[in-house]
């Protein structure tokens, strides 16, 4: 697990070590496929560097009220879960992915179907729970909406 990337300072060195050729581009330009800061801390945690977390250092982080409603927080929790295979396979060596991917989609289903049977309608209607499917079903998607729209031939 990598630490929330609010805050987010990176050793000049540790950043000339990756490589920037990063798959996920970040929310910009009306695009919600977010993960880029993890992509990148894969990198450098790959690359060898050591990632730290302090939660003594605070930050203050102001979040407009829009961003806390629904047509906002949907589309969000959908661009997280589009980049699931990306920040899923950093690590994972290619001749294994597959496999990975296919015990990932598993995974990704039985928490949909677990869903569905804890909140019935609700997985849909209500904001956090409808948040949570969001995550899930385009988590179980994300490898091929990754590939159908171009971002694995990077």
């Amino acid at each position: 697990m990598l630490p929330p990337s609010a805050g987010l300072v990176v050793r000049k060195q540790a950043w000339q070590d990756i490589p920037h050729n990063p798959i996920l581009t970040g929310r910009a330009n009306g695009n919600m496929l977010t993960g880029e800061d993890t992509e990148m801390l894969s990198y450098i945690q790959k690359a060898g560097w050591e990632i730290w977390y302090n939660p003594a250092m605070e930050i203050h982080h102001q979040i407009p009220h829009w961003r806390l409603q629904k047509e906002y927080l949907l589309p969000f929790f959908r661009g997280i879960g589009l980049s699931r295979y990306v920040t899923r396979m950093v690590n994972i060596k290619p001749a294994l992915r597959p496999i990975v991917s296919f015990a990932y989609m598993i995974n990704d289903l039985r928490k949909i179907i677990t869903h569905v049977i804890k909140y019935r309608r609700r997985a849909f209607t209500e904001l956090v729970a409808a948040c949570e499917m969001q995550l899930f079903v385009s988590s179980l998607i994300s490898p091929f909406y990754l590939w159908k729209h171009g971002y694995l031939n990077k």
